[in-house]
């Protein structure tokens, strides 16, 4: 989310400095040390809506432990344990599930500067292995039980592995979370100041990223308890909502003339609204709140798609 934020680099290791009388700067910074351990709880929602009408809703929830297991002068490592998410999501009968229970959970160790923000992943290798080994299993113990070919769950699966596959499928995809509770690590802002920079989405319809112009606002502080919040909001450049329409309707293969008539009226917008409750002294998220509303419409009809997380400190 921090891809060119243009803003002022942490210059100093101090949680706030207070300028002016009515000027309050909060840097964050991680604080941390070896043996410091927390735990989160984090919810997803997941809301489909076509023309007004909700045609999906799915959330789940796990809970994730935190831990800074070594620190140096320029790093931190960290383990992040956690609920396999992808066993629980699938629907196993209990005797499948006992045997599978093995992979009920997963430890990600990675790495962040002496900052706190994210630098990448270290066991990545051995997460993929054991996501595979579970994926493999899983199709062959459901066609003990069916009897049959399992050729939809194979797919699937497939299309999992090569997200699983690499260091930076894995840093995508099973380290989003984490990524939000890293997210202001490393910067700087000040009260009633807001920073205006580009940021850059994955692009599912062509190979050139889209640009959003973003935002983030302190919205408070209290620079007696060392908490305050910070606000991100991003929304997707104008231009580049156009180029992905252009990108879309070409990928329903319409022909020129269809395409002049939906360009008229066809219409991509994304929407991020996003809050980050912290104690930025020592360092540690109590509530971070995101929200990704995305609309399509085309041939006048319309849908959305919200995807909600909530992570929040239970101890």
């Amino acid at each position: 989310m921090k891809t060119g934020i243009i803003i002022l680099l942490l210059t100093c290791m101090q949680a706030f400095v207070r300028a002016q009388p009515d000027t309050v700067k909060v840097a964050f910074v991680s604080y941390w040390s070896v043996g410091d351990s927390w735990r989160f709880k984090v919810t997803r929602i997941n809301e489909q809506w076509k023309e007004g009408v909700m045609t999906k809703k799915d959330s789940s929830q796990y809970i994730g432990k935190l831990e800074v297991i070594d620190s140096t002068e320029n790093a931190y490592t960290l383990k992040w344990g956690l609920e396999n998410t992808l066993l629980s999501s699938l629907s196993l009968t209990p005797q499948l599930r006992d045997r599978l229970s093995k992979y009920s959970s997963l430890e990600i160790i990675y790495n962040t500067s002496e900052v706190g923000d994210f630098t990448g992943v270290e066991n990545w290798q051995e997460v993929g292995t054991t996501m595979k080994e579970m994926m493999n299993e899983l199709v062959r113990e459901r066609e003990k039980e069916s009897g049959k070919d399992q050729d939809g769950l194979k797919k699937y699966m497939e299309s999992l592995m090569a997200v699983y596959g690499s260091k930076q499928g894995i840093e995508e995809l099973a380290m989003k979370d984490l990524r939000y509770i890293h997210f202001p690590f490393g910067i700087q802002c000040v009260m009633n100041e807001p920073v205006l920079y580009e940021e850059e989405l994955p692009n599912m319809f062509g190979e050139t990223a889209i640009k959003g112009d973003a935002k983030l606002i302190l919205e408070s502080a209290d620079t007696i308890q060392k908490r305050c919040v910070l606000v991100n909001q991003m929304k997707i450049n104008s231009d580049d909502a156009k180029r992905l329409v252009l990108e879309v309707l070409k990928k329903m293969g319409l022909k020129d003339q269809e395409l002049n008539e939906e360009i008229k009226t066809a219409r991509i917008d994304i929407f991020d609204n996003n809050r980050f409750e912290y104690f930025y002294y020592p360092g540690v998220p109590l509530k971070i709140e995101v929200e990704r509303k995305s609309v399509i419409n085309i041939s006048n009809k319309e849908s959305w798609r919200i995807d909600k997380r909530i992570i929040e400190l239970t101890e």
